[in-house]
């Protein structure tokens, strides 16, 4: 069983699930600090909830690193996983995480995913991590939105974000951080995103 094969039928779900809700977005390959991972799937809406997908043909060799990276942004995650990698990865993934098995449909030739343990809140989110996700003209724009910009405007994006973390409270901080992202329109990857209300 592909990745490819689990992608799809994961996102067909994702996005029959969040038909005509105008608040979430489902992104494919949404990166993630700069480079350090990049999620397979991801739901934004009032949370970030990421999807990882380890098909056969995958190894697991990443998965600790990518469990690092993506416990550092998300407030939920999700492993998909084919059977093949299911018993070692369930081992893997913290707690909090998700779980969904991949298992092939005889019948249909397709693709079952079955719920072998739901999604919980991140207990720590890293804020800094968090606002990496944001380009530095929107972190930019925020600061400008409470005149905070001041000393800044021609900064790196290091010290944008550094000023963002001073400047509002953590919660406030990632309930703007998830708007932006469901508002941002030219998305850099290489397939359209898509709005679920539209």
């Amino acid at each position: 069983m592909k990745d490819q094969d689990i992608r799809a039928v994961l996102k067909a779900e994702l996005m029959r699930k969040y038909a005509g809700d105008s608040n979430t977005l489902v992104l494919d390959e949404l990166g993630i600090r700069h480079g350090l991972g990049r999620l397979d799937l991801a739901v934004v809406n009032h949370r970030l909830h990421g999807y990882e997908i380890k098909g056969d043909l995958d190894n697991l060799r990443r998965l600790p690193d990518q469990i690092k990276v993506f416990s550092s942004v998300a407030d939920r995650m999700t492993l998909v996983v084919s059977y093949r990698h299911a018993g070692r990865a369930f081992k893997m993934v913290p707690d909090w995480w998700g779980v969904r098995l991949a298992e092939p449909n005889e019948a249909s030739g397709s693709v079952v995913l079955n719920s072998a343990r739901a999604p919980r809140n991140n207990p720590s989110v890293d804020i800094n991590a968090l606002v990496t996700l944001l380009w530095r003209n929107e972190a930019l724009a925020m600061l400008e939105g409470i005149d905070a910009a001041d000393g800044v405007r021609s900064k790196s994006r290091k010290i944008i974000y550094h000023r963002l973390v001073e400047a509002f409270d953590p919660e406030d901080l990632k309930t703007r951080i998830r708007q932006q992202l469901r508002n941002r329109k030219a998305w850099r990857v290489a397939e359209p995103q898509t709005s679920c209300g539209d």
